[in-house]
């Protein structure tokens, strides 16, 4: 049961995700002028999701320890982007680490895990050891 659950939420995140993509690609594709920005260089997470999420994880016991997303025909470093979005005024938003996936040419490049600073927007590097089946 716990695993369907795990594997559900997974599911409800990418669909909400690739729906947010399309919406971004889309409305620059309409305006670019007014929306410069495509889904290979903005992503926007659902922030009414993200905390119930968050929130059923500890409820359940299970608590989130990563978010992870993808940077398109880039490397997997931790953009000014990235920054703002997980940390404002020194403080995390998202209580966990960060995987940034570097994707090129719709093959995995690379992935690096990073961690916030405590008291900063900035996040550093730390390590990420992947072990294969």
């Amino acid at each position: 049961m716990k695993s369907n659950s795990i594997r559900s939420r997974d599911t409800r995140a990418r669909a909400a995700a690739s729906s947010s993509a399309r919406q971004t690609s889309l409305r620059f594709s309409l305006d670019p002028v007014t929306f410069p920005r495509t889904s290979n260089t903005y992503f926007k997470i659902n922030e009414l999701r993200a905390a119930r999420t968050f929130e059923q994880g500890q409820n359940e016991g299970r608590p989130v320890k990563v978010i992870y997303h993808s940077h398109c025909d880039a490397g997997a470093y931790f953009s000014d982007e990235d920054a703002a979005t997980f940390a404002n005024e020194g403080q995390l938003m998202w209580p966990c680490a960060y995987i940034v996936v570097s994707v090129v040419k719709g093959e995995l490049a690379e992935r690096r895990l990073w961690v916030h600073e405590p008291g900063t927007n900035g996040f550093r590097e730390s390590t990420l050891t992947i072990r294969e089946p």
